[in-house]
């Protein structure tokens, strides 16, 4: 299994940080100028389980389509979800993860990708970092600007 995880230290409550996600459809573009384009709740919303929210942003100079399902919430403290067909293929799902910490909290994203522990996924997972590894460290960057963000968003008027 691949998994992409980046950590944002951010001066504000996990209440705040989550408060702030609920209203994802509204704050997106704020969230990656650059690379945002559209989110929009299909059915529920990104804090409710089994919601499905639609994505469009760029990665890699490529513009993705996606839709999420929304797996598990544990309010003001961590968003998980699944992406659906055809990025499900490639057994896409993540997490965002909220935790109290001594400046504020810990912001967390997390990909996971690929297979776990048998020899035909590790195969596929070797698969997908030959044949998408610009697109994962397009990733990588993605999230951390994603954090930054964040981080001066929710810090604006400290």
């Amino acid at each position: 299994m691949i998994v992409i995880r980046h950590t944002t230290e951010i001066r504000a409550s996990p209440e705040q940080i989550f408060e702030w996600l609920t209203n994802l459809n509204k704050n997106y573009r704020a969230w990656h100028p650059k690379d945002h384009i559209e989110c929009r709740y299909i059915k529920g919303s990104l804090v409710e389980r089994n919601s499905i929210v639609y994505f469009e942003q760029y990665l890699h100079e490529h513009l993705e389509k996606m839709k999420f399902k929304i797996t598990n919430v544990k309010p003001n403290s961590r968003i998980e979800y699944k992406i659906m067909f055809p990025y499900s293929l490639l057994g896409v799902g993540g997490s965002l993860t909220i935790e109290p910490s001594e400046a504020g909290s810990l912001f967390t994203t997390e990909v996971r990708l690929g297979g776990k522990n048998t020899l035909l996924e590790r195969l596929w997972d070797k698969f997908i970092q030959i044949f998408f590894g610009l697109r994962l460290e397009a990733l990588k960057q993605h999230m951390s600007e994603e954090g930054h963000n964040l981080k001066r968003i929710m810090e604006k008027d400290i």
